[in-house]
């Protein structure tokens, strides 16, 4: 990974690392050798000022993994939810003003409601600046947290970072990668929806993505950042079942097949222009995948560079 302008020596402090992307923060930050620290729930409240101002006090820029993160839970605690993912954000940008911290606070596809009227295949990604509309109390929570920000940035009291992202997996926690697996491990056949388009990403370089933008010290405002390309969720597990060759096979379905409490985008694919613009094309997502299971232990490495070529 390039690096650009060197972060601050005193560095940086990651919000909610005991999260699968806040261990994805300090795996690149440790082996990068940057000066950070890292705190779980116990060790800061998101939602209490005084908590956030002690956490943060004396480091230049603050990240932000910390979110309420079950979709689907979020449907009966949708109050639960806003208040971390919305409410506890406005918090957390004041506290920024007062210690002159730089912010990055991850948001997510889900504000967007996914109906296009093209081809999922063909249709033209979500920008930066198209208006929120989200279909599920998760992505309302999330709403909210972007739109309590935004005045703050607007207005140049804050400088933060918005980084919408999608399909987040990594070698480690609950995430759709590792469960694919090991369901393809223990079963002759899956059938997963393919109406569903997005873009996947690895947590791993969605942190190395993020921090490449801080130390090209990018304008304040919303940025997009997932790895390149798009797929179905179909697609994606097809994917991992023939990587980590289980023998599975993977067959396709309708969303109506698979009801869940909260209702998804259809499409959720999020524009990367500005910001490959500043640091280059993305990583293909199967690139990123096989990484990921590598990592995991769940593939082989000279295997998949064969498969490649």
């Amino acid at each position: 990974m390039s690096r650009e302008r060197p972060i601050p020596s005193n560095g940086i402090v990651v919000l909610g690392a005991s999260g699968m992307l806040g261990r994805a923060w300090r795996e690149l930050l440790e082996e990068l050798g940057i000066n950070s620290r890292f705190l779980g729930r116990d060790e800061c409240d998101i939602t209490d000022a005084a908590s956030i101002r002690r956490a943060i006090d004396g480091w230049p820029i603050v990240v932000n993994c910390a979110a309420y993160t079950d979709v689907d839970g979020a449907e009966a605690f949708e109050d639960e939810a806003t208040r971390i993912n919305g409410e506890a954000v406005a918090v957390l940008g004041a506290a920024c003003i007062e210690t002159g911290a730089r912010l990055v606070h991850y948001s997510t596809d889900y504000v967007f409601n996914g109906q296009r009227d093209w081809a999922p295949a063909t249709a033209p990604p979500y920008r930066t600046d198209e208006p929120r509309d989200p279909v599920n109390a998760y992505g309302r929570s999330k709403a909210v947290g972007e739109s309590l920000l935004e005045p703050l940035i607007d207005s140049g009291k804050l400088d933060a970072l918005i980084i919408r992202t999608s399909w987040v997996y990594a070698p480690w926690g609950k995430n759709f990668v590792l469960t694919i697996a090991k369901l393809a491990s223990e079963r002759d056949e899956l059938t997963v929806v393919n109406d569903q388009y997005g873009r996947p990403t690895s947590a791993l370089g969605l942190a190395e993505t993020t921090l490449t933008l801080l130390e090209n010290l990018v304008e304040p405002g919303i940025w997009h950042a997932t790895d390149g390309g798009r797929c179905t969720w179909f697609d994606f597990a097809t994917a991992i079942a023939e990587k980590t060759e289980s023998g599975c096979v993977v067959k396709p379905c309708g969303s109506d097949q698979f009801p869940r409490p909260a209702k998804r985008p259809a499409f959720s694919v999020l524009d990367l222009s500005e910001t490959e613009e500043v640091i280059g094309p993305m990583s293909p997502w199967e690139d990123r995948l096989d990484q990921v299971l590598i990592q995991a232990g769940l593939a082989n490495k000279r295997r998949l560079r064969k498969a490649r070529k």
